[in-house]
């Protein structure tokens, strides 16, 4: 079954620190039939990202919801949102940046995605 990554469009308007929502960062993944409420449609303050050949709980998908942990202080770590994200200049970035969606499949997602700095 296919799923869509609900992913933040724009950083999120509040001060910076690690818990902060970036743009392009996975929010959540969800089944392909999930309602969204007014807040979380396309193009308003997310992208909708349909992955036509993974559901949700396939272990390739986790990653795009594991925090990212601060490394220089292992005694003391700092949560950052996501650990992986859609590059904004990757063709499914751009498609979604221009329309609130895209579908693509897995290997696609894999090409557009890097590390969180």
């Amino acid at each position: 079954m296919p799923c869509i990554m609900m992913i933040k469009k724009g950083d999120a308007p509040v001060p910076n620190s690690g818990g902060k929502w970036l743009d392009f960062q996975t929010v959540a993944i969800v089944d392909d039939t999930h309602v969204f409420g007014g807040l979380e449609g396309a193009g308003n303050k997310f992208y909708h990202l349909t992955v036509t050949d993974r559901a949700k709980s396939d272990p390739d998908m986790q990653p795009y919801l594991e925090p990212k942990y601060q490394q220089n202080n292992p005694a003391n770590p700092m949560t950052y949102r996501r650990k992986l994200q859609i590059d904004p200049a990757a063709p499914i970035a751009v498609t979604m940046d221009g329309s609130g969606s895209a579908v693509a499949d897995f290997a696609t997602l894999q090409a557009a995605t890097v590390a969180n700095p």
